[in-house]
């Protein structure tokens, strides 16, 4: 279980996946290069990911490392996701 506090006060508690579905913004997806890329249309990681989960959004992308937020909602797409990758 974890609990949240706020000003000195319990706010919430319950377990991981709880609390995620009751207030994350999704799940965070982050890939390492082994080299870092200069010409971001060469990169088709994130096509592969966008191409399962249209809605994925990029949230990093320095030197050989990006991260991207999947929406909560695309669970069901991360096997065939996971496969491709």
């Amino acid at each position: 279980r974890i609990a949240i506090m706020a000003g000195g006060a319990l706010q919430c508690c319950g377990s991981p996946l709880f609390l995620k579905t009751r207030f994350g913004a999704g799940y965070r997806i982050t890939c390492l290069r082994r080299h870092a890329i200069t010409d971001p249309s060469l990169d088709r990681i994130p096509e592969v990911i966008r191409r399962h989960v249209p809605e994925a959004e990029l949230l990093t992308n320095v030197g050989a490392e990006f991260s991207m937020r999947l929406p909560l909602n695309a669970t069901g797409r991360f096997a065939e996701l996971f496969t491709e990758l």
